[in-house]
């Protein structure tokens, strides 16, 4: 591996690391907040984690409050999920060049790829449900504050890793064939 790949990993790395300590932050703050809101004291929602005020939604609906509440929880915690699995990747030391086809790296592969659909159903799920609430005209956040928005970029880029991993597979074979014919 050159000393430029070695940088770029080094760099990527890092910045999986930063994002992944992000996401598990913004993770942990809505999953807390729910639980506190739902079984603790409801008048929390009004201030719940971002500063966002879910207190109109409780007060419309406590089951619509706990299923927005629970897609909000989701999204994040598979977004997190998401980056762990990238981080450890790196961590791992399943990315080696002199032989990039390898199973675990395409396992890997189709988890963050199934995560992202994940993202992008539960994303999807709690959008049109904020649209069928303000539809209503109950008062809720925007749907980029809710981080709930680009359901159609999450299933983008499920979509294109396993494309990637099916190739993964396919590279696999073709490196094993090539590896018993030396």
């Amino acid at each position: 591996m050159s000393k430029s790949d070695n940088y770029l990993f080094t760099g990527v790395n890092i910045l999986a690391w930063i994002i992944f300590i992000g996401v598990c932050i913004d993770a942990g703050g809505v999953i807390t907040n729910a639980c506190y809101s739902i079984f603790i004291n409801a008048s929390f929602s009004s201030h719940f984690w971002g500063g966002i005020d879910l207190y109109n939604v409780y007060k419309f609906n406590e089951a619509i409050f706990v299923t927005l509440v629970t897609l909000m929880s989701i999204t994040t915690f598979l977004k997190a999920t998401m980056f762990y699995l990238i981080v450890k990747i790196f961590h791992d030391k399943k990315l080696d060049l002199s032989k990039p086809f390898n199973a675990i790296l395409a396992k890997y592969i189709y988890l963050i790829a199934y995560c992202a659909f994940g993202i992008g159903i539960f994303s999807s799920w709690g959008s049109n449900l904020v649209i069928g609430l303000t539809n209503q005209n109950v008062l809720l956040p925007l749907i980029h504050e809710l981080k709930m928005e680009g359901a159609s970029i999450w299933f983008l880029m499920g979509s294109t890793l396993l494309i990637f991993a099916v190739i993964f597979k396919k590279g696999i074979v073709l490196q094993s064939d090539n590896d018993l014919t030396v």
